[in-house]
């Protein structure tokens, strides 16, 4: 991976929200207020979630991902859920994808969560950072695939 891109918390960078919110908006279609709602919550949370983490090139968002109580999804039992997983197109294949997702299951753990979740239709892609198909959920726009990262210590 290029030293250029810095993996970012925004829990320690709030002045990057509105910027995270705007990123995550335009690449998932969510209104920027379900963000902005998430990410002010993070900066008074002692849970570990939700959390957010950007990655950064030349002081730009070119990805991210964060970690909430449920993704909306009809299985509620199982939390806390990776969501947001997005890396620009034109900077995939650089490792960032399994860097943020070690950087989230690392913080997750000194907040003594050792088993999260990931909604997606993906159906090779997690695997390969250590999740395993869990169940089928259902989400707004029909059935999904959970996945399980248990953290190995």
């Amino acid at each position: 991976m290029n030293n250029e891109y810095k993996i970012i918390s925004l829990k320690e960078n709030p002045n990057l929200i509105d910027e995270a919110c705007k990123f995550f908006s335009n690449a998932w279609q969510i209104p920027y207020d379900a963000y902005y709602e998430s990410m002010e919550e993070m900066k008074t949370s002692s849970l570990g979630y939700p959390f957010w983490l950007v990655v950064t090139f030349k002081d730009e968002i070119v990805g991210g991902l964060g970690v909430i109580k449920n993704d909306f999804h009809s299985r509620i039992d199982l939390f806390p859920n990776i969501c947001a997983v997005f890396v620009k197109e034109n900077h995939r294949r650089k490792g960032l994808c399994p860097l943020l997702l070690k950087t989230m299951i690392e913080h997750l753990h000194k907040h003594k969560i050792d088993k999260v979740y990931l909604v997606t239709n993906h159906t090779s892609l997690y695997e390969k950072y250590g999740f395993t198909y869990y169940c089928e959920t259902m989400c707004e726009d029909g059935p999904s695939r959970v996945y399980l990262h248990e953290y190995e210590k």
